[in-house]
C-alpha cells in the first residue's frame, strides 16, 4: 500500500507501468493521504515501513513508524542509520537493488517470533529516543538560534508575536 499525495503525474504513471508488470500475487494500492491523527493507527496495521527516499533531513514519519512498531526499510540517505545493527530495520543504498531484495526476502522469511522482536525493538527505540532529555534541549537550542536571526526576529516583531 502506498500512502501520500500523488504530486508528480509522470512519476506516478511510470510507477503504475511497473506495478502492472508485477506478478499476480503482489498487489499495490494507492491509499492517498492519511490525516495526522490517523497516522499511528494506520502504521500499526502494517508490518514494515518502506521509504526508498532520495534524501531526508530528518523524516518525522520514520519515528512515527518506529513508534508504531514498524521496522524501517529505507535508503542510506537519511539520518536513520545503522538500523540493521540495531535490529530495527535496514538503511540501504539506492544504487544497488541486491540489498533491497535481500532485506525484503528476510522480511518475508521471518517467523512470528523474529518479527515480534523486530517490532518490539523498533517501538522501544522510538520510546527511548523520544524520552531522551537531550532531544528537548536540542530542539530548544534550534528554536533559540532561529529566534536570534535578524530576518526572523524582524518578522516576528513586525507581526507583534
Amino acid at each position: 500500500d502506498i500512502f501520500g499525495t500523488l504530486e508528480e503525474a509522470d512519476y506516478w504513471e511510470e510507477a503504475r507501468e511497473l506495478i502492472a508488470k508485477l506478478p499476480k500475487n503482489i498487489t499495490v494500492e494507492s491509499k492517498g493521504p492519511v490525516p495526522h491523527e490517523g497516522v499511528a493507527q494506520t502504521l500499526a496495521r502494517y508490518h514494515f515501513f518502506i521509504l526508498p527516499t532520495l534524501g531526508e533531513n530528518f523524516g518525522h514519519v520514520f519515528i512515527e513508524a518506529l513508534g508504531s512498531g514498524c521496522p524501517l526499510i529505507t535508503s542510506d540517505r537519511t539520518p536513520w542509520r545503522d538500523l540493521e545493527e540495531k535490529q530495527i530495520g535496514w538503511d540501504l543504498p539506492l544504487d544497488n537493488p541486491e540489498p533491497w531484495i535481500a532485506a525484503l526476502n528476510k522480511c518475508v522469511e521471518m517467523d512470528d517470533l523474529e518479527y515480534t522482536g523486530f517490532s518490539q525493538r523498533a517501538q522501544r527505540f522510538a520510546i527511548d529516543w523520544l524520552s531522551d532529555p537531550a532531544l528537548e534541549e536540542t530542539n530548544r537550542e534550534v528554536l533559540r538560534f532561529a529566534l536570534r536571526q535578524p530576518r526572523l526576529g524582524s518578522r516576528i516583531e513586525a507581526n507583534g508575536r
